[in-house]
């Protein structure tokens, strides 16, 4: 199932990217992966007798070793999901210390300001004290599942958040700082172009080509 599982990601992700613009401006390419491993997993369990819930709900063993399940196996890559971001934030250092205090600023004001606005709404809805604590974690999946076990939060109901709240974000986020005419500079920068590729020395002084060995010009 985990085999199945990754190729139905891989699937998503390249069908949901070939889609035209004006369809992907309101169905981000994550949803086709959700549409797709949804109708594999329905499916599946048709094929073995199984319902979607149950399936779902052998799909990760808290606890367990890291093959006992499929979802056990993705947990496993959370930790290098977060290692991985100081990839690209290294390749954009450039625009990123000179913008240090917007950035952070920015950062803090949106964490507090949403933890106080869900804060909020959870006194005056007053939702079931697991839904509660769900709803307070901030970040990626990978960050919100460690806040989860810091606050006493069951990790399922936080991942789903998470995951609602990213799709959310990724489909109607850019549509919504459009319309608004938010234009926040350090987002939307494009990358730094790739560094020159080196020359050879002959090269830099103006030869037409590079000074090779007789036997390998031939």
């Amino acid at each position: 199932m985990t085999s199945v599982t990754l190729l139905c990601f891989i699937a998503g992700i390249k069908i949901g990217a070939q889609l035209p613009e004006v369809v992907n401006k309101v169905w981000h390419p994550l949803m086709t992966t959700f549409a797709l491993v949804n109708v594999v997993f329905i499916g599946y369990g048709a094929a073995t007798g199984q319902t979607l819930s149950a399936l779902l709900g052998s799909y990760i063993a808290p606890g367990k070793p890291i093959l006992a399940a499929p979802g056990n196996a993705i947990m496993y890559f959370l930790a290098p999901a977060i290692w991985s971001f100081a990839f690209g934030l290294y390749n954009r250092r450039k625009t990123l210390f000179p913008n240090w205090l917007p950035i952070l600023g920015g950062s803090f004001w949106s964490a507090l300001t949403g933890i106080l606005f869900i804060a909020g709404m959870e006194r005056l809805l007053q939702p079931v004290e697991s839904l509660k604590l769900a709803l307070l974690p901030r970040g990626t999946a990978a960050l919100a599942v460690v806040q989860a076990g810091c606050i006493g939060a069951t990790t399922s109901l936080v991942t789903a958040v998470v995951v609602i709240t990213g799709i959310v974000g990724a489909n109607f986020g850019q549509t919504i700082l459009n319309s608004m005419k938010a234009c926040p500079r350090c987002p939307r920068l494009p990358p730094p172009p790739p560094r020159p590729r080196p020359r050879l020395v002959c090269q830099s002084l103006g030869c037409r080509r590079p000074l090779l060995p007789a036997h390998l010009e031939r």
